[in-house]
């Protein structure tokens, strides 16, 4: 493709070829035109090459790679990067789609703002759960102007501030110059909550973030039974992430920032071991099961509350 794209959205897929092509046709739609899209192949048993080639046709906006290792959505995404040539960076996930204005919006926005990072709230679509109707990811008024989002809002969504979720589930676009000019890229160590981190190492540096309230990333939300939420190794990683985030960037964080990381750190720590106990009653080890529970009376309220939501979703 002729000149230098305003956009490129990068697709990192493993085992998608059910949805990735519902995931590039949404690109191919945006009324935006000048992109590019780059389809990374996370090393799935079965090549997407033939999917995609069939998806893109003959759109020469269309970019295939394939990993040689599975490394997560980290490595296929930072894989994506070293072939972006995009004005921004945007991230679609292989089972997402996106709205047909959404990139023209938000580049407009970015354009009007100059911010280093622009993003929209998502449309959540519940699969396999009773009811499948799209409702809006965060709680916000469509009609409003676009609002700034601060390293503060980010550590804080989800558990108190003006976010109810957490704003780590954006797919937001990123200025490539600033990405670059920091060396930014995402944590290859993380298969969790990689999105969370890569947006507040960009926040932290000093970017500025404007947040749209219309909805224009169609976000499928898969229904999880007892036994899975996140593999408790993997929650204790991103609990270390976070550790290490607020130790790598103590000058620069306030006191109220530092209290939200160790919330952010303690709130993973538990998950860790909710998993564990929820695994050791799957395996049938119910004795094993409480009394690591019990270990940690401090979290106790937390395993509680996290059994009687379970509980509510199973029954819903």
């Amino acid at each position: 493709m002729a000149g230098q794209p305003d956009i490129s959205i990068i697709i990192p897929a493993y085992r998608a070829a059910a949805t990735l092509p519902d995931a590039i046709q949404s690109c191919r739609a945006q009324t935006l035109s000048n992109i590019e899209v780059i389809v990374v192949d996370d090393a799935s048993p079965e090549s997407l090459d033939g999917v995609v080639r069939t998806a893109a046709s003959t759109d020469p906006r269309i970019q295939f790679y394939r990993l040689p290792e599975n490394q997560g959505p980290s490595g296929a995404r930072n894989l994506g990067l070293t072939y972006a040539r995009g004005d921004f960076i945007a991230v679609l996930d292989a089972d997402d789609t996106l709205m047909p204005d959404r990139l023209a919006r938000l580049h407009g926005l970015a354009r009007d703002s100059n911010a280093d990072i622009v993003a929209d709230n998502l449309i959540s679509v519940q699969e396999g759960g009773s009811d499948p109707s799209p409702y809006p990811f965060l709680s916000l008024d469509p009609n409003q102007s676009p609002r700034p989002v601060r390293l503060l809002d980010l550590m804080r969504s989800g558990h108190g501030g003006p976010f109810s979720q957490s704003l780590g589930y954006l797919k937001p676009l990123f200025r490539r110059s600033f990405l670059e000019r920091h060396g930014l890229t995402y944590d290859p160590g993380l298969r969790n909550s990689e999105d969370y981190f890569f947006l507040a190492e960009a926040l932290v540096r000093g970017a500025e973030m404007m947040l749209c309230p219309q909805p224009g990333y169609v976000y499928r939300r898969h229904s999880a039974s007892i036994s899975y939420r996140i593999d408790p190794a993997e929650a204790l990683r991103v609990a270390s992430a976070e550790r290490m985030f607020r130790q790598c960037h103590r000058a620069s964080l306030s006191p109220a920032h530092r209290v939200a990381s160790r919330r952010r750190e303690v709130m993973m720590t538990r998950l860790a071991q909710f998993e564990e106990a929820v695994t050791r009653v799957r395996r049938g080890h119910w004795a094993s099961a409480l009394w690591g529970l019990l270990k940690h009376p401090t979290s106790l309220g937390f395993h509680l509350r996290k059994v009687i939501k379970v509980l509510n979703q199973r029954r819903g």
